[in-house]
Order: C-alpha cells, then sequence, then structure tokens
C-alpha cells in the first residue's frame, strides 16, 4: 500500500465500479515506492499501476476519461501530468507547455476537449484533452442526422457525392493531421458551428472538391454553406477549393467547389480561403462571402505567420460584400513584422462591394494585392 504517505485519491470506472484506481501522495527515497494501484474486484486486491511515473513523486489526483471509446487516465503529480492507458500503466507526460510546477488538481471537460489543471504557485492552467490521429477516415452515409453535439474526431471526415451533413450549433475538434474532404456533389453545412483544432497545432483545414469541367452546379461541384456565426478557426487553410490540401497547389482537375458564406467567422488561420483556376479561368465561381470576417487575434497554434485571408488565382465572379479583415494582435504586438494580408489574386476576376459600410482592411501588409500574370486578363 501507501508505504510512505497517504491515499490521496480513488477514481471509479463509470459504469463498471468493480474497477478502481487508488493514487497515494508522500516521498520516498525508494524508487520501487508504488503511487497508483489498481483492482478490479471492488477492492478486494490490488496491484500496481505505476510504472512510468517518477520515482518516488506524490500523485494527488487521477481522473478516468474516454473519448471516441478510448478510455485513458491522467494523473496530477509533482512534476506536471501524466496519462496512461487502463489496462496497462504506461504513464507518460502530456505537459504541453505547462509550467514545471506541483499539479494539484485536474478537472476534465470532454464537451470541450480541454483539461484543467490547478497549480502549486502558477496558476490555473488548460492544454487539449484528446489529440489522436488514425489513417482510417470517417466516411458519412447517406441521410446523414444532422451533428448536435461537440465531437472530438480522430481521422478525417469525408462526405461522399449526394450526401449532406449539416453541423448545428456545435463545435468540432480535429487533430493537426486532419482534414475534412467534401467531394464532387457532396455538402457540408455549417449552421452556427465552430471547425478548430483539437491539438496545440493547426489542423489542415476543408479540402472542398469539384469538377474543373463541369458546370458550377451542386451536382458536380462540393459545396460548403456557412451561416450563423459559423466558424472555422486554427486551420493551415480554412477551405481549398482543390484537391490534396497538403499541397501548395491543387490537382486542376478538382477546383471548382462552391461557397456560400453569410455570417462566419475565418479565426486565427494560416490562409484562409483559396479558390484556384477553374476551367482556365473562362467560367464564373458562384461563391460568395457576405458580412464575413477573416481576422488573426492571437499567435497561430504552430506559431507560424499569418499570410492571405483570401487567395483568388485565375477564377472570375467571386463576391465578398461587407467583409471585414484585420489582424488585432497587431495592437498586442507593434513589432510584429508578417501581419497577413487580406486578398490576394492573380489574373483573377471578382467584385469588392463598394458601398457605405463595406469591406474593411485593418493593420494588414496588404488590403488587395492584385497581380497579374497574363496580358490577356483584365
Amino acid at each position: 500500500g501507501c508505504k510512505y504517505g497517504f491515499v490521496s485519491d480513488i477514481e471509479v470506472r463509470p459504469g463498471a465500479f468493480n474497477h478502481l484506481w487508488v493514487a497515494c501522495a508522500g516521498y520516498s527515497k525508494n524508487i520501487q515506492d508504488q503511487k497508483v494501484f489498481k483492482s478490479t474486484d471492488w477492492g478486494e486486491s490490488w496491484t500496481d499501476f505505476s510504472q512510468g511515473l517518477p520515482a518516488g513523486m506524490p500523485v494527488y489526483k487521477i481522473k478516468y476519461v474516454s473519448v471516441n471509446d478510448e478510455p485513458f487516465l491522467l494523473a496530477a503529480t509533482d512534476v506536471g501530468i501524466f496519462k496512461s492507458g487502463t489496462q496497462t500503466a504506461d504513464w507518460h507526460p502530456i505537459n504541453n507547455n505547462l509550467p514545471k510546477s506541483i499539479v494539484t488538481d485536474l478537472e476534465v471537460n470532454t464537451k470541450f476537449n480541454v483539461i484543467y489543471a490547478s497549480t502549486y504557485g502558477r496558476g490555473l492552467w488548460e492544454t487539449p484533452l484528446y489529440c489522436h490521429y488514425v489513417a482510417e477516415p470517417l466516411t458519412i452515409e447517406p441521410n446523414p442526422d444532422p451533428w448536435e453535439e461537440n465531437q472530438i474526431l480522430d481521422r478525417d471526415l469525408i462526405i461522399p457525392s449526394g450526401v449532406t451533413l449539416a453541423i448545428n450549433n456545435c463545435t468540432i475538434f480535429l487533430p493537426s493531421e486532419a482534414k475534412i474532404i467534401v467531394e464532387p456533389g457532396g455538402k457540408l453545412e455549417l449552421h452556427g458551428s465552430t471547425l478548430t483544432s483539437a491539438c496545440d497545432d493547426l489542423w489542415w483545414g476543408v479540402e472542398l472538391r469539384g469538377d474543373a469541367h463541369s458546370p458550377q452546379t451542386e451536382e458536380y461541384q462540393g459545396k460548403i454553406i456557412m451561416d450563423n456565426d459559423a466558424v472555422i478557426e486554427k486551420a493551415r487553410k480554412a477551405i481549398f477549393c482543390g484537391k490534396n490540401i497538403q499541397n501548395q497547389y491543387p490537382d486542376l482537375n478538382y477546383t471548382g467547389g462552391i461557397i456560400d458564406a453569410t455570417y462566419a467567422f475565418f479565426n486565427n488561420n494560416r490562409y484562409g480561403v483559396q479558390l484556384w483556376t477553374y476551367q482556365d479561368g473562362q467560367n464564373n465561381y458562384l461563391s460568395t462571402f457576405n458580412n464575413c470576417t477573416f481576422q488573426t487575434t492571437e499567435i497561430l497554434a504552430d506559431n507560424s505567420d499569418p499570410e492571405f485571408f483570401m487567395t483568388l488565382v485565375q477564377v472570375k465572379g467571386v463576391k465578398i460584400e461587407d467583409c471585414i479583415f484585420s489582424n488585432s494582435l497587431v495592437e498586442e504586438i507593434p513589432t510584429m513584422v508578417n501581419q497577413g494580408s487580406g486578398i490576394y489574386s492573380l489574373d483573377a476576376g471578382y467584385e469588392v462591394m463598394n458601398m457605405p459600410g463595406s469591406c474593411e482592411f485593418t493593420n494588414l501588409e496588404y488590403g488587395i494585392l492584385a497581380t497579374k500574370y497574363r496580358a490577356d486578363r483584365e
């Protein structure tokens, strides 16, 4: 048992009350001293569950957590937070910029994917709860029910042709390696919802695929609708109209997706939206941005610089009305060198509506950077 110290916490597995873990507080010079014990028989017998924890250091708190049917334990110790599976002890630190300090207590909010840690003398800290990626994607089946509760995903999400996924008034967390793929003929609707990173890093963003050789209709193009203060944030590329979001340039056979954004936010992304050449720029994009806000309000999650809120390459017909493009971080960091820019265009035709109260550009390197490569392009 707790030879040097006392029982500091008891954690019971929800729905399986015969499974218990006990934490012990107290210091010991004996590196074999055990600090966590496990029972699977209602406490009749106990086994050591300390492997991987700092030798001789107290454990103040244990939390049982389950995300995506993956159960695990968290422990508050003198040297930070540790995590382990529930079957076999394999404790490892997950301090994620937590200062070197005694962690006295833990609280977990699975709805918002966050761990709260109280420390001795260093205040209250938070860190992502779950940041895990698996290669097998989640493909949405036909006629799905709307998503209306927060979810923490651990893989890519694919919306195939003929399928519409509505996400209503909730937050979806995605790991840094993940992306959402809307295939030609598929549709993603964000109604008051947020897509954000599950990690202390940027996620990839929405890969909106189209058919570059077909008309701008929902039959042939992937489509995303954002309204009611929907948000895409903390992405490398919030929306990438094409295939292969990880590349600098898309597969030009898959450009042409449709974006319909009204009262939407694009927050703290490296790039906002990128629309690429569609049928050599001879046909109009049907994408519209009305009362949208593109903004940088904090240092990006991967410490990279913001680039362009909107990239338009050899496209026509994009409508941008009553939108805000701003970097308020400059006000906190006046020496900030790379402030990012509003709209970058190359051989593109688009409308930034010129009317009272229309688009605003604040604290940016360029509001609109319009460039021309082809002599025949106006």
